[in-house]
């Protein structure tokens, strides 16, 4: 599998404004599908339709081939992106009060 075979893979889920993102190599390929529809959707129900359209296409052992697939609406990765520079900040914080 290719990372341009699965991302045109992803980008059959039936979600508005959909951006898929595929990183990694084959045998480790990392995914993430942002949509606004995910808003309104649960993680289970996220998971189960993108890991139902991976098996339905490459059979059951595309988890050998993929790690995980994330599922995130905008606001959601937006939140992550906060979290991450705030952990990334109070790193900074703690480097530079130990003076290293």
């Amino acid at each position: 599998m290719t990372c341009q075979a699965l991302t045109a893979t992803l980008e059959r889920l039936p979600l508005r404004e959909r951006e898929v993102r595929v990183e990694g190599r084959p045998g480790q390929w990392l995914a993430t599908v942002i949509s606004p529809d995910y808003d309104q959707i649960d993680d289970h129900e996220r998971q189960t339709a993108v890991w139902t359209l991976l098996h339905d296409t490459y059979g059951l052992g595309v988890s050998r081939e993929v790690e995980f697939v994330y599922t995130l609406s905008p606001a959601e990765l937006e939140a992550q992106h906060g979290e991450d520079e705030e952990a990334a900040n109070a790193a900074i914080i703690a480097q530079a009060a130990t003076g290293s």
